[in-house]
C-alpha cells in the first residue's frame, strides 16, 4: 500500500527513504508553537525531549495539541494515524549537536509504514538547528 496519495511524492519516498513536503500553514505553526510554549520547561541552553523531561499531564497535553493541529494536514498521506507526538526543544550551539542516528520505530514495520514528521517551529538554517537527512539512512544503522 502506498504511503502518499500523490504518485510523485510516493516515488520520491520509495527512491530516497524520505520526502520533504509542506505540512502546516503559518497559522498552524503559530498555534503549535503556542501549545508547546505553554508546557515547555525553560532550562536555559539544554536540549529538552518532551517524552523524557515532561510530567505525564504535560506529555498528554503535547500529544493532544500536536494531534489536533497536525491531523487536518495529513491529507497527503494514505490512511495513517498519529500514534505518538512529542517535541524536542533544541537551542542552537555546539553543545546541542546530535550525531547521525535512527529514531526508533514504534510500529511493526513489517506490516505498517512508520513516519516521523519534522516540523520546525522557527526558521532554521545550518547555524541554528537544521535537519540533515541521509538518503537511504533508514536502511542502515549508524556506526557505533
Amino acid at each position: 500500500m502506498a504511503t502518499f496519495v500523490d504518485q510523485r511524492t510516493e516515488a520520491a519516498f520509495v527512491s530516497n527513504g524520505f520526502v520533504c513536503i509542506p505540512v502546516l500553514d503559518a497559522a498552524s505553526v503559530r498555534a503549535l508553537r503556542a501549545s508547546i510554549d505553554a508546557v515547555e520547561p525553560r532550562v536555559g541552553s539544554s536540549m529538552i525531549f518532551s517524552d523524557h523531561h515532561l510530567e505525564p499531564a504535560a506529555r498528554a497535553a503535547v500529544r493532544r495539541a500536536v494531534t489536533e493541529i497536525v491531523t487536518p494536514f495529513l491529507g497527503a498521506l494514505s490512511p495513517h494515524r498519529i500514534v505518538s507526538a512529542s517535541f524536542v526543544a533544541k537551542p542552537p550551539g555546539p553543545a546541542n549537536l546530535l550525531d547521525w542516528h535512527l529514531d526508533p520505530a514504534i510500529t511493526d514495520e513489517r506490516s505498517w509504514t512508520s513516519l516521523s514528521l519534522w516540523i520546525p517551529l522557527s526558521d532554521v538554517d545550518a547555524t541554528n538547528g537544521a535537519l540533515e537527512v541521509l538518503r537511504f539512512g533508514h536502511l542502515a544503522a549508524p556506526a557505533s
